[in-house]
């Protein structure tokens, strides 16, 4: 029986793959299953695939049994080793884009969240002579 860790890596790294694989456009090109050009989008099998074996034995060397991440797309499973790298290359590209669009909208909500100004400064941002709050002198 998996852990609820390998369930929710398994889901992450099934996301990922399939997210990839559309962008790097494999339902257009790669992929023989009518379903996922007909979707355009990856859509097919996940395989077991000897492209992930490194990540399968360091899950196991951490305890776990190692299926979190022994499936890919069937088109990209079964590529050879050098475009098996390009795919690799724009995996990690889209995962540094995650991470930086997690960051950026997190410190949107940072901003969001900030307090009002308090009613010192707010005197302070109506330095306009007619308006009502006013604390500058009035011509008269």
């Amino acid at each position: 029986m998996a852990s609820e860790y390998e369930l929710l890596r398994t889901q992450h790294h099934e996301l990922l793959h399939r997210c990839v694989a559309t962008k790097v456009g494999a339902p257009f090109i790669l992929c023989g299953i009518r379903k996922c050009r007909r979707d355009k989008a990856c859509t097919g099998p996940m395989q077991p695939s000897r492209h992930t074996r490194g990540a399968v034995q360091a899950q196991q060397l951490l305890g776990m049994s190692g299926n979190a991440c022994a499936r890919l797309p069937a088109c990209i499973a079964a590529q050879e080793d050098d475009n098996y790298a390009v795919y690799q290359t724009h995996a990690r590209q889209e995962l540094e884009a995650a991470r930086f669009r997690k960051t950026s909208e997190r410190q949107l909500r940072q901003l969001a969240s900030r307090p009002w100004p308090s009613a010192a400064a707010t005197s302070l941002l109506t330095s306009s002579p007619c308006h009502p709050t006013s604390n500058a002198k009035k011509k008269g």
